[in-house]
């Protein structure tokens, strides 16, 4: 089938996607000293998925296996969401602690849905235990909380200079969480599209993160002068 083919073609040049968007914001954080410290951590975030894709392909490659269990491996996906997550709350100015509340609701709704919907076919169809599971479902459930900082973010700044940079960040960290949902769904029943749909998704966040890169030329594009 040619989507068969066409999605580990997809995956390849996400990975080379992310390296590029890895390389674009580090330049940001060197040239722009005004911002250093929002792109560093958007930097350093992206860094973090990296490695985890290298050790996750390294893995694989060895034991021909996918992970099937919690591991150090996910210490850089989670520091990946908890370095944007400081991004977001922080830059142009600290968010309202109201926001955790939204977050976290969230966060619960996406918790029982996740669970509601997936786990009993999950454990059905014996795709392991209950640990197990909650390696993949975590992931939509993070999405969840940081899908909503990124809008809330956006309607923060929305009428500033910020928002253009706001929209494409949010848009990008949304793709990411459909990605995400889609690979669960795969992985209780059988891969969308042979895989097609995620990696898409997962696309679609790099180009919406890089555009938001390019689009501050300089500080004064978001800052006030």
């Amino acid at each position: 089938m040619l989507l068969d083919l066409v999605a580990p073609a997809m995956q390849s040049i996400t990975y080379v996607m992310l390296l590029i968007v890895l390389i674009v914001y580090y330049a940001k954080a060197f040239h722009q000293p005004q911002l250093r410290r929002f792109w560093l951590l958007f930097a350093l975030a992206s860094t973090m998925s990296l490695l985890a894709n290298i050790a996750w392909i390294i893995h694989f490659n060895v034991t021909q296996s996918a992970l099937s269990r919690i591991s150090a491996i996910d210490l850089f996906y989670v520091t990946s969401y908890i370095l944007v997550g400081i991004a977001l709350w922080t830059y142009p100015t600290a968010l309202s602690r109201r926001v955790w509340l939204w977050m976290a609701g969230a966060m619960s709704l996406a918790l029982l849905a996740v669970t509601a919907v997936y786990f009993g076919d999950a454990a059905a169809r014996e795709k392991g235990t209950l640990v197990n599971f909650i390696i993949y479902a975590a992931y939509p459930i993070f999405d969840a909380g940081q899908i909503t900082l990124a809008w809330m973010r956006y309607g923060s700044v929305r009428g500033t200079r910020w928002e253009k940079l706001a929209l494409l960040l949010a848009c990008g960290i949304t793709s990411y969480g459909l990605a995400n949902a889609v690979e669960l769904t795969g992985y209780v029943s059988a891969p969308i599209l042979g895989g097609f749909l995620q990696n898409l998704f997962w696309m679609l966040r790099h180009v919406f993160v890089l555009m938001a890169a390019l689009s501050v030329r300089t500080p004064a594009d978001v800052l006030e002068e």
